[in-house]
């Protein structure tokens, strides 16, 4: 036998033996310490896959589909399935659908609007003139986080595409946002004045807060 066919040989035995592993991995619905496991798994996946990221990103795919529950999440959590799109994303950072629909399936059935952006926000910088990510990104960030600036940067890329991706409302929710932007900047301007107008410690110290949970929110 060949060298060459001997090297292919082992090369797909490896594979399934890999794919075999990574079922083993994500046999679970929920992983004890997501965060863990999907830093393990990718790494583990990248290292003995022999480059097939793809295969194994669409095989996770798949079953991430077949998982994947309706519970919401508590606030300042994330959910399971962030970790799984996440894993995705580092195998196969072009998988477009792992950005739409993972990003919308986060938004909007599990209530994780945070990792949802984030989820987004990635897939915009492999598709930055992507509409359905632009719109979906915009929304998330508009009417779920109420983070205008997002929401402006977004809808004004998409302002800049083609016109007949521009939907009607659009002009409408690009003033709103403009708006909101505009009243927080006029507000922030207000407590800085009170912070250096107080020398009481309690109101400077829930002034500061504000001003912290404001800019935090433009971030």
């Amino acid at each position: 036998m060949k060298k060459t066919s001997l090297l292919n040989i082992c090369k797909i035995s490896i594979s399934i033996i890999a794919l075999i592993l990574t079922n083993k991995f994500i046999s679970y619905n929920k992983p004890i310490n997501p965060e863990i496991y999907s830093t393990l798994n990718s790494d583990f996946v990248k290292i003995i896959s022999f480059g097939n990221y793809r295969f194994i990103s669409g095989f996770i795919w798949a079953k991430t589909l077949l998982d994947a529950d309706t519970e919401h999440i508590s606030q300042d959590e994330k959910s399971w399935l962030y970790y799984r799109f996440k894993l995705i994303s580092d195998l196969d950072p072009t998988f477009y659908e792992n950005y739409l629909h993972g990003g919308v399936y986060l938004s909007i059935i599990k209530d994780d609007i945070y990792s949802a952006a984030e989820i987004f926000d990635k897939g915009l910088s492999y598709y930055p003139k992507d509409f359905q990510l632009l719109y979906n990104a915009a929304f998330n960030y508009h009417f779920q986080i109420r983070n205008f600036d997002k929401s402006l940067k977004y809808y004004q890329r998409i302002k800049l595409l083609p016109k007949e991706y521009h939907f009607r409302i659009l002009p409408t929710l690009i003033k709103q946002a403009q708006e909101r932007v505009s009243s927080r900047g006029t507000y922030l301007s207000v407590l800085y004045e009170k912070l250096d107008s107080t020398k009481d410690p309690k109101e400077r110290k829930a002034i500061k807060q504000k001003i912290k949970r404001i800019k935090k929110s433009q971030q």
